[in-house]
């Protein structure tokens, strides 16, 4: 088990390593879910802008869906906080660099 409560086990092929992390369950009561499409669309944007995988971006959509179940928040502080998230997901998803096809 690591830490912050998250169980992870990794599944490694020559091509790619997948970390599988057993995250907390998502259940829909927020106050404030009329504005998760808009916030997942910025959470979009940003991610194509900085290039970060898919990976990342829903694992950010994610952690926005549990804070948005735990917290009732303005929305500028739901900007905030879906930022913070994509920040956090960037960090969890580990970055996986292919090698490069041998050009013969």
């Amino acid at each position: 088990t690591a830490s912050y409560g998250f169980t992870e086990s990794a599944v490694c092929s020559s091509q790619q390593c997948v970390l599988e992390l057993k995250l907390p369950s998502y259940k829909g009561q927020s106050p404030q879910l009329r504005f998760r499409r808009y916030f997942a669309d910025l959470i979009a944007v940003i991610s194509n802008h900085f290039r970060f995988c898919p990976a990342a971006r829903h694992l950010a959509v994610y952690l926005l869906d549990l804070f948005m179940d735990r917290y009732d928040v303005t929305v500028q502080q739901l900007q905030v906080a879906s930022s913070a998230c994509l920040l956090l997901a960037s960090k969890l998803v580990p970055v996986v660099t292919l090698p490069k096809p041998n050009s013969q």
